[in-house]
């Protein structure tokens, strides 16, 4: 039982790492060391995890879907 509570304290630990490497933030490896060094003070968990979700929220705000959505056209809806 000890072995199973230390692995989720582990994986609680790396939320921040872990979440940067799944969101594909760009500053995924600062915030991997930040929460590797810093993350056992309080502050340094919540600093990653912030720095995680502002970056994760300026990438969506500059996503700009593509629009592969193909137009009908007169020349592939003309009918016989």
């Amino acid at each position: 039982m000890e072995i199973i509570e230390g692995i989720l304290l582990l994986v609680l630990y790396f939320v921040p790492t872990i979440l940067a490497k799944k969101l594909h933030v760009k500053d995924a490896s600062s915030i991997s060391y930040v929460n590797l060094v810093f993350g056992w003070t309080v502050v340094g968990w919540i600093l990653a995890l912030t720095w995680v979700i502002t970056e994760w929220a300026q990438d969506l705000a500059d996503y700009e879907p593509e629009n592969n959505i193909e137009k009908p056209s007169d020349e592939n809806n003309h009918q016989t």
